[in-house]
């Protein structure tokens, strides 16, 4: 065979592009859920649709470090390991039961490509992005931990918080009750209180799909501008914070409306355009949170500049004599 046909650079060339080939196959049943997980609209949907977001992001992210990727050289046992992460990866792919075995079975696929064509080195350039896109995939394990009545009855009880430190008498229903909500009370003529009007904590309104956007978010800013490591704990921190902080008092508003404005009130602010109005005003204190908090890397000096002014050092005229 000519020495020809076995280059390094044809090597180089078709040996990643026929990899990737052979994992588009195996994966594109996987993919096909994922995109309707990060576009569609639906209780699971709800959870992961920042990836529609993310995805875009990770792709421009890692076409700006390819200058770098390729300066990286790519010894014969990388390319033994990214085939042998490409076998493993096919092999959960086809034959894993579970869902989510077959989902990391596609990331562990965009690893081996990454390793054949950039080497290992480059898992070390790419650590954000890979991460980032492990966040973002949709692995059903992650919704069934989410979705569960604890974080029904964190809400619940920090509604029932709200109304009651407002002045309103309120009360969350126990995490042993039938249905767990936040109900307000009035006292009666024998001393005794009583529930006359409540809104059940469904675990859609649990907040987790706005927690899992906002932290998501936390981590992806920073990875697109260049942002100290306080400020990137200090976001991540505060991100989930605001989260809980917003829907929780979401479910407080709707109560007090189901209780002294009326049924209409309340549905127009639960499902229709004030819904709308919520998700709007809730990713505008996000942004403006985000903006506050990375806003050092906007006033960073152009390249070759210094930071501080520029001064002439005084010379007195020269004597004439």
């Amino acid at each position: 065979m000519p020495s020809s046909l076995i280059s390094p650079s044809l090597l180089r060339l078709w040996l990643p592009v026929l990899c990737a080939g052979v994992l588009g196959v195996y994966s594109l049943p996987v993919l096909g859920e994922w995109l309707a997980a990060w576009f569609s609209y639906g209780t699971y949907s709800a959870l992961f649709t920042y990836g529609a977001v993310g995805i875009p992001a990770l792709g421009y992210l890692g076409w700006s470090k390819a200058a770098r990727l390729g300066n990286l050289t790519v010894p014969p046992v990388d390319r033994l390991l990214g085939i042998g992460f490409l076998l493993g990866s096919c092999t959960l792919i086809g034959w894993a039961a579970s869902k989510d075995v077959r989902f990391a079975g596609v990331f562990l696929g965009v690893i081996a490509l990454c390793t054949l064509v950039w080497g290992l080195g480059s898992l070390r350039l790419l650590w954000q992005e890979l991460g980032l896109l492990l966040l973002a995939i949709p692995f059903p394990i992650v919704f069934a931990l989410t979705h569960n009545p604890f974080f029904q009855q964190v809400t619940a009880q920090g509604a029932a918080f709200m109304l009651w430190y407002t002045g309103i008498p309120a009360v969350a229903a126990p995490a042993h009750a039938s249905q767990i909500g936040v109900y307000v009370l009035k006292l009666l003529d024998d001393g005794h209180w009583q529930a006359w009007s409540g809104v059940a904590v469904a675990q859609e309104c649990s907040g987790t799909a706005i927690g899992f956007t906002f932290t998501y978010l936390s981590f992806l800013i920073p990875a697109l501008l260049p942002v100290a490591l306080s400020r990137r704990l200090l976001l991540a921190t505060l991100a989930p914070v605001l989260a809980i902080f917003c829907n929780t008092a979401r479910v407080a508003f709707l109560v007090y409306l189901q209780a002294y404005s009326g049924r209409d009130a309340f549905l127009f602010w639960h499902a229709a355009d004030g819904r709308l109005i919520y998700s709007f005003a809730t990713l505008l204190l996000f942004g403006l949170l985000a903006l506050w908090i990375v806003r050092p890397a906007f006033e960073r000096p152009p390249a070759g500049t210094s930071a501080a002014p520029l001064t002439t050092a005084y010379r007195p005229p020269a004597e004439k004599g």
